[in-house]
């Protein structure tokens, strides 16, 4: 997932819509895995956004999706947005950004910040952004228990508690991301860092790549946390599935049992700590 070009004012902006797999999912032969691309592209048919998601679908409803031939543009990853900004920022010229700390490989931070979503919240941002699960809105066809926060917002949470910690994000990209455990209404999402990598940008030596797997965690004081030995394999592993996080977490560290809402891999470009 990553902004490819910049949107201004003015702009217009529309979306398109992929099949790239469809794959029988499990043995029961209820249930499709779906692979598909989403892409935002403005009125000079430039991609802007681009973001490849799977999803769990009941076999019934598709049945007859056919895997799309790419259109124009859809394969584009290389981000001009991202380009820019490697060029143009500087830190004599950005001295209101906040000072970031120094970050090391293998460091884990607990951040301190947490965020809940209120139902008024939850209900507008999903109107606002077009999500109309019944799951998110209808109480009269399930109970409180079963209405949600939808996955891209336990996200959004989730980066946004490590502002603190990592200073200001100048740009980043989503690598891949999963949810594992849903998010109920006014559940309060804290999270956990692990820093995998940290490069020096040979393209601008003020600024820095940070390669981070931050992990969503609701309900849970994030104190409780604190001096504890969590499980690097939380942190390291490719293509995390929930099950194997639910098996880490029963066998090694079991405060942290069906409480992983999200789990992220992600690279942000921020100003390098002065020296």
């Amino acid at each position: 997932m990553a902004q490819l070009r910049p949107v201004t004012d003015g702009d217009s902006v529309r979306a398109l819509f992929s099949t790239n797999a469809v794959e029988e999912a499990g043995r029961s032969g209820r249930f499709t895995l779906v692979s598909h691309t989403h892409v935002l592209v403005n009125q000079h048919e430039e991609t802007v956004f681009r973001l490849t998601r799977k999803g769990l679908y009941p076999k019934s409803v598709t049945d007859q999706l056919q895997v799309s031939k790419e259109g124009k543009d859809q394969n584009a990853t290389q981000s001009e947005l991202r380009d820019k900004i490697i060029r143009n920022v500087s830190a004599k010229e950005n001295m209101n950004i906040t000072a970031s700390m120094p970050l090391t490989p293998n460091e884990l931070y607990v951040h301190r910040l947490v965020k809940a979503f209120s139902p008024t919240e939850t209900k507008g941002i999903s109107n606002l952004m077009r999500a109309t699960h019944p799951h998110i809105f209808n109480t009269k066809k399930f109970c409180m228990d079963d209405i949600l926060v939808p996955g891209p917002m336990a996200l959004a949470a989730t980066v946004h508690n490590v502002a603190d910690d990592f200073g200001d994000v100048l740009y980043e990209t989503v690598v891949e991301a999963t949810n594992p455990n849903r998010v109920n209404q006014e559940d309060v999402i804290g999270s956990v860092s692990f820093i995998l990598d940290v490069q020096r940008l040979p393209q601008n030596s003020d600024l820095e790549e940070v390669t981070v797997r931050t992990l969503g965690i609701k309900n849970l004081d994030m104190d409780e946390l604190l001096d504890r030995n969590i499980p690097v394999q939380l942190f390291t592993g490719n293509n995390m599935e929930s099950t194997n996080i639910e098996k880490i977490c029963e066998q090694k560290f079991p405060l942290l049992c069906r409480r992983i809402a999200v789990q992220v891999l992600w690279k942000f470009l921020r100003l390098r700590p002065s020296q």
